[in-house]
């Protein structure tokens, strides 16, 4: 799976979820099949002003900054 379609997924499981939680903060954590290489990853949500959310993912296994996740 390419990069971007797994990102898309992602932020579409993201965005479809809000709509049947009502708090999705926090942090997720799971581990991202790519290939032939499992890498665990962290997903931080954290709510934004107005009422918004923004995350960012972080690799553990390489050691990343925080990685962005947006919608567009």
């Amino acid at each position: 799976m390419g990069k971007k379609m797994l990102w898309l997924t992602l932020v579409a499981m993201l965005l479809g979820s809000s709509l049947y939680a009502q708090d999705l903060g926090g942090d997720w954590q799971g581990t991202l099949k790519a290939d032939s290489q499992e890498l665990r990853i962290i997903v931080r949500i954290e709510k934004g002003e107005g009422g918004s959310r923004k995350a960012a993912m972080y690799s553990i296994d390489q050691g990343t900054d925080a990685i962005p996740i947006t919608s567009g």
